[in-house]
Formats: structure tokens, sequence, C-alpha cells
């Protein structure tokens, strides 16, 4: 009977409801500047020192907070996390974060394996580079500003920031 009934499939019920994938849901306060290894600093900011700045939320939601990283050579890092009370706020702020992207920037490349959603915007101008990445994942929305200066080369490329902003939201 078994395989008589696999013979006809269209005998063999659907299943009655599609698997749920749970999406992440991040509650509290969260220290943005413990998000990234000194490890990973040490790389792509070196003699970074830290500046964290106090949460900008009102008590309630979403909590927002932010950590900087600034080193003498005027290379810095800036994230912000926002914490939504749900994933459709959180989507929200980061497809509104997304469409502000612009013409003033150099290029936009999506990241398709980071968070549930990330996009990247980077600005090359002679002698240094930004790069402005939002990761979405679950009800958290994070906002990675890189900016690099550099003596050497009249123009940088975009790898060397993009890959540094990509490995700090990995963490």
């Amino acid at each position: 009977d078994i395989l008589d009934a696999l013979a006809r499939p269209s005998s063999v019920p659907a299943p009655t409801a599609a698997a749920i994938i749970p999406q992440a849901h991040y509650a509290g306060r969260r220290d943005p500047c413990r998000l990234v290894s000194m490890a990973t600093l040490a790389r792509y900011v070196p003699a970074a020192v830290i500046q964290p700045l106090p949460d900008t939320g009102t008590g309630g939601l979403p909590q927002r907070s932010e950590c900087d990283w600034d080193a003498d050579d005027g290379t810095s890092v800036a994230l912000t996390l926002e914490l939504s009370p749900g994933v459709d706020g959180a989507q929200a702020a980061f497809h509104a974060d997304a469409g502000t992207i612009g013409a003033t920037v150099t290029g936009v490349r999506a990241v398709p394996d980071l968070g549930d959603g990330a996009v990247a915007a980077y600005t090359l101008e002679p002698g240094s580079a930004h790069v402005r990445l939002y990761v979405l994942s679950g009800n958290a929305e994070l906002e990675y500003d890189y900016t690099v200066r550099g003596s050497g080369p009249p123009r940088l490329d975009r790898s060397s920031p993009l890959a540094g902003v990509i490995a700090m939201a990995r963490e």
C-alpha cells in the first residue's frame, strides 16, 4: 500500500502547516561596544580609542545606543544599535535607512549572507573612504559607519573598508 501511495504523489496529503523558522528577538539593553572584538578592531582600526555614548532612548522602545572608536590618523568606526519591540519595527527602520542611500555615494551592494538583510554603501574620495552598512537581524537594526583616511595613494579602494565593516558586523 505504501509503495502504491508513493507511486501516486497526488494521493499523499500535503502538510497542513509549513515549517516555521523563528526570527531572532533581542531583549533588554545591549552594549554595542561589546559587539566588536578587540582583535578585529586592532586589525581594521589600529590604535583606536573607544568612545561609548550614552543610550539615546527614552526608556521605552525602540532602544538606541551607540559606540565610537577613533584613531589618531582619522580612521573611525561608529556603531549604532536599535532594538525595536518587534520584527516589523526593525524591518521598517531597516528599509527606511537603506532607502536613504542616495546618489551621493560611489556604490551600493547587498551583503546577502549577513543577518536577515544587509546593504552597504561606500563613498570614495581622494585620500579617504567611507562605508556605511545597515544590518537587520530579527528585531535589531545595526548601522556601521567606517571612515578610513589614507596618506598613501590619492584614492583608496573600497575593498579594505568594506571588508572591515563586514568583519565587524559578522561578530
